[in-house]
């Protein structure tokens, strides 16, 4: 009794040895397992179809993400992604089991995180858009998240302003952006910061999104046409 076969592996958590507890009597498994609630803590982390570096790419986890992890081994968490149901193997290093509620998405196409509120001090991470974050208070321009760190204030919008954040960053000139990043140390990368929301809109649902920062899950973005 198996429906491996009309079942795809990139959305259905099984393997011949392992499948997850809701595909009992639905896949054949040496033994089933409900799965460990977790969280993406890095910036970022690829979700890959096998567990090495080099395995083909389906999708890119952000910051905050909630994840089940179905079994971990040799630095691999192979794991489903909660909001858009991709499985694949997350570096374990990138997870964490202490799950924390998300305030805040990053509403910028990127956008830094800094160990003082001072864009000219060397930052500690880049986050990209959707991105989830802890906010524990406010401080000047600033977002101050909870573990340390501050994320300037109109790049980020709580849950119930989301598309409002994103309309306003979609506005702001260009040259802003820059004299936002002149410190930094990725100014080489700007260009691709300010590019408009609706290049990314523009490309086919489900379409993962390549640039030099890496890959974007484009099902992110397809909401966000009438916004930009």
């Amino acid at each position: 009794m198996s429906a491996a076969a009309s079942l795809d592996p990139r959305f259905h958590a099984y393997r011949d040895d392992l499948a997850a507890e809701a595909l009992r009597g639905r896949i054949d498994a040496a033994r089933y397992v409900a799965g460990e609630a977790c969280q993406v803590s890095a910036s970022s982390a690829p979700l890959r179809r096998a567990p090495r570096f080099d395995a083909p790419l389906d999708t890119e986890a952000l910051r905050g993400e909630l994840i089940t992890v179905f079994d971990e081994s040799e630095g691999w968490a192979w794991a489903q992604l909660q909001r858009d149901g991709y499985v694949g193997y997350l570096p374990s290093d990138a997870v964490s089991r202490d799950l924390h509620s998300v305030t805040h998405r990053i509403t910028a196409l990127r956008t830094y995180v800094f160990p003082a509120p001072d864009i000219k001090s060397p930052p500690l991470d880049l986050l990209s858009l959707n991105a989830g974050i802890v906010v524990a208070s406010g401080r000047d321009r600033f977002l101050v998240l909870e573990g340390g760190g501050f994320v300037v204030a109109h790049q980020a919008a709580a849950h119930g302003q989301l598309l409002l954040g994103v309309r306003r960053q979609a506005r702001r000139a260009p040259a802003e952006h820059v004299v936002e990043l002149k410190h930094a140390r990725d100014l080489l990368h700007a260009g691709v910061d300010v590019l408009p929301v609706d290049a990314a809109v523009a490309q086919r649902k489900g379409e993962i999104v390549v640039d030099r920062h890496g890959v974007v899950d484009h099902r992110e973005l397809k909401h966000l046409g009438d916004v930009a």
